[in-house]
């Protein structure tokens, strides 16, 4: 089976070359596939670019804590953008399309991020102002192994990759591995999504000595309820991490706050 694993992610490789050398960065659109020129932002044409709700987003871990009645795993939960229409055909390009070369833009976009859009300040996670500082790792959010090996990656793993070329922090790919399948998220609630994924992961053994008393920015595509995120911070934290800040492109959250409305 393992072999099998291997030539399944290096046939995703392959194609990603193909695909990037048939469809080089910043030639098309990477939401609608219209032409662009190397001077449209993160490789989205004007259009696109504008129907996308943009924010310095936060998310109010206190807030969520009291109303779900639950203990925050996190210091701090940011994103980059509200999750709508554009927003998600960016994240099912990637996940379920292949279209892997997606994970650099969304990559970039939480670079600049981390650089301008989170305040400095124990709070935040960050400590001189710049992206990569205060953090000692990045920590993909992990997908069971069997669907990793259908799809041929984990798409957290692919834009930690790229995260952390752009800001200089090395990536942990296996530090939090999930244990079990857990009934699909989507028709649960809030709390019946935590409870689901009780227990489902684990920090791997060999990734304790760098967990601990380390600054951890724990990185998934989207923040829904938080359910995942927290549960991956809570192993992390019992692991020794002195601090788990997170980072998601996308949020549709409810405590979520500091959209741009463009007004």
């Amino acid at each position: 089976m393992k072999y099998f694993a291997e030539e399944n992610k290096m046939t995703t490789r392959v194609a990603e070359a193909v695909v990037q050398w048939i469809f080089p960065f910043s030639t098309y659109c990477l939401c609608c596939g219209k032409p662009v020129d190397g001077t449209r932002s993160y490789s989205i044409c004007d259009h696109c670019i504008h129907h996308i709700t943009w924010g310095n987003v936060r998310i109010d871990l206190e807030a969520e804590s009291r109303r779900l009645s639950r203990p925050s795993c996190l210091d701090s939960a940011v994103a980059c953008v509200k999750y709508g229409l554009y927003e998600r055909r960016l994240i099912f390009d990637l996940k379920y399309d292949g279209k892997t070369y997606v994970a650099r833009a969304i990559a970039d976009i939480m670079a600049d991020r981390l650089t301008y859009g989170i305040p400095c300040g124990p709070a935040s996670g960050i400590s001189d102002g710049s992206a990569g500082g205060g953090f000692d790792y990045i920590v993909p959010v992990p997908v069971h192994r069997d669907r990793e090996r259908a799809r041929g990656f984990n798409q957290a793993e692919k834009i930690a990759r790229h995260l952390a070329g752009r800001i200089g922090v090395p990536v942990l790919p296996r530090a939090v591995r999930r244990n079990r399948k857990t009934a699909p998220q989507r028709s649960l609630s809030a709390e019946d999504r935590y409870i689901n994924l009780d227990g489902a992961f684990s920090v791997n053994t060999a990734d304790f000595g760098r967990i601990s008393d380390s600054r951890i920015l724990l990185l998934d595509d989207v923040y829904t309820t938080g359910a995942t995120a927290h549960q991956c911070g809570r192993v992390l934290k019992e692991a020794g991490a002195l601090r788990v800040d997170f980072i998601a492109f996308a949020t549709g959250n409810d405590f979520a706050h500091g959209f741009f409305t463009g007004e």
